[in-house]
């Protein structure tokens, strides 16, 4: 499965742990950024993930911001079935037999295993 990841500064460390679980399963994960906890603008990383999704250049998305649902609500501008998920079910919302298109999380939520 291809699949887009991408987060806000809020959301940058936990990224990494997400990107690095969802490469150990096999899949290719492509980083839209952002690549540091220097402060961006949330919705121009939502954007980008949730075009590339809608566009069918990725099978799934996946964005994290500092609490969950800024990057969700600017992919819905977009696409408008992206999803926050709490870490549980964050874990079964990417997979390829969901409709959820882009899953959104809570940095926070990482510690969860």
């Amino acid at each position: 499965m291809k699949v887009v990841i991408g987060s806000d500064h809020g959301g940058f460390g936990a990224k990494a742990f997400i990107k690095k679980a969802i490469q150990a399963l096999g899949h290719e994960v492509t980083d839209f950024g952002c690549h540091s906890t220097e402060a961006v603008d949330y919705p121009d990383v939502a954007q980008l993930v949730a075009e590339a999704v809608v566009r069918g250049d990725f099978d799934k998305g996946v964005l994290i911001d500092g609490f969950g649902g800024a990057v969700c609500m600017a992919a819905n501008k977009v696409q408008g079935r992206a999803r926050s998920r709490p870490t549980t079910a964050f874990r079964r919302a990417w997979r390829p037999s969901t409709t959820t298109p882009t899953c959104c999380a809570s940095a926070a939520s990482r510690t969860a295993s």
